[in-house]
């Protein structure tokens, strides 16, 4: 900002006599001459006509006063701020509560991440502004609105992916039942997340723990929970039967464990098909299946969910055979014997090995087939190494490997895939 002085209000100097530096002090401006500074910004007037200096005094108003409470006093309650990202919360919301076959086998995980980020939020708003009702309110309205429409877009995504594979492989109707479970599932892990809170101290107001952190514990929480769902108490009402008097109501890992049977399915290349004999097909399609059944055992699931899961895997399997599986021939013949075998013994390389040795005699064990890097193997040894990565992988819980080795892991001769 520039000052500048105005000429008016200066004396004026006196002529000098002599050429000669004065040493006197130049005089004092008169007591009657008051000096009058102007203020000139670089701007152009930027507070217009009204308001200069004037003196020493005082300023120097040219205009009306304003009126009594023009000018607000801000509320220090209006500068408190809850520091949740609203714009990340909304964009998750949006994209990342979408459930695909491709996603179906982490089904858990998106809730669990759904949830906590909800109970973070909502935790969050009720510590910020608890003496701010209206505050509270509004914001909650919001938090409530996008959680409401991720919820919704979940539960159809679901049912539009999982639950039509299921109502096309012969059950019709399920489809609005696992929408139903879902929703019940996401309400339940709201309430889990509340309860395990409250029991960490996780939302006392004197922790005063941010947004960021709050729903990071959440999350590390319901992993916990997810691996090992005995160490923490369930809420009242939370171990319910998953199949209840004829109506299908399935648990979280239940719907979970479904949408892994789908995607395993979605994987399979029917290509891989195209040169097996019509016994080592049967064989081919009774590992899958034996492979599914280890792994739902493994996990835990109902028996009667279970059995409904493996009756669409087969009904699905009879489709990717190319309805093999239900004409009568040695397709059929090695998968009904391999399957009823395995009921009674569990033990898939034992039905490998008495079925391989019923239905295909000697060739099976002792004919030697080209396979990937140019190695050779009969077929009982590379089914039985395939059996045995299977059980590795099942054993460390690597869900992406079992997986794998159920769609169909390339356990033919190489010229197969010529």
């Amino acid at each position: 900002m520039e000052i500048k002085s105005t000429s008016s209000f200066r004396p004026a100097k006196a002529a000098s006599s002599s050429p000669k530096r004065s040493t006197q002090p130049k005089a004092a401006h008169s007591q009657t001459s008051p000096r009058l500074d102007i203020y000139h910004s670089s701007e152009d007037r930027p507070f217009g006509s009204q308001m200069m200096t004037g003196s020493k005094e005082g300023l120097l108003w040219d205009g009306t006063v304003p009126p009594m409470n023009a000018l607000k006093i801000t509320d220090p309650k209006d500068l408190v701020r809850d520091n949740i990202p609203w714009e990340d919360i909304k964009r998750y919301y949006t994209e990342g509560t979408k459930i695909t076959l491709d996603s179906a086998d982490s089904l858990e995980s998106s809730v669990n991440q759904m949830t906590a980020i909800y109970v973070a939020a909502k935790k969050t708003l009720e510590s910020t502004y608890s003496d701010q009702e209206d505050k509270l309110s509004e914001n909650m309205e919001k938090l409530n609105a996008m959680f409401a429409q991720a919820k919704s877009q979940m539960v159809s995504s679901y049912q539009n992916s999982v639950g039509r594979f299921y109502e096309n492989t012969g059950n019709k109707g399920i489809s609005s039942s696992m929408g139903k479970s879902l929703s019940d599932a996401i309400d339940e892990r709201v309430k889990e997340l509340e309860t395990i809170g409250k029991k960490k101290g996780l939302f006392e107001k004197d922790k005063d723990i941010p947004y960021s952190l709050l729903q990071i514990a959440l999350i590390a929480d319901s992993f916990v929970k997810q691996q090992n769902p005995t160490d923490l108490e369930e809420p009242e009402n939370a171990s319910r039967t998953s199949v209840q008097k004829g109506q299908n109501h399935f648990t979280l890992k239940e719907l979970q464990a479904a949408g892994f049977v789908a995607k395993a399915a979605s994987k399979m290349n029917p290509k891989e098909l195209l040169f097996l004999d019509s016994e080592e097909l049967g064989l081919q399609m009774s590992v899958r299946y034996m492979k599914m059944a280890a792994f739902l055992d493994h996990s835990g699931i109902d028996k009667e969910v279970s059995s409904l899961l493996l009756g669409s895997f087969d009904t699905y399997l009879n489709q990717y055979s190319g309805k093999a599986l239900s004409n009568k021939g040695s397709s059929l013949d090695l998968y009904q014997y391999a399957l009823k075998l395995y009921e009674s013994t569990k033990d898939i390389s034992k039905v490998l090995a008495q079925s391989g040795s019923r239905y295909m005699g000697d060739r099976f064990f002792s004919e030697v087939l080209i396979y990937g890097n140019g190695i050779g193997m009969s077929r009982a040894t590379r089914y039985n190494l395939d059996i045995s990565q299977f059980q590795m992988a099942l054993k460390d819980g690597d869900s992406s490997l079992i997986l794998q080795s159920i769609a169909g892991n390339k356990i033919y001769p190489s010229p197969h895939y010529a």
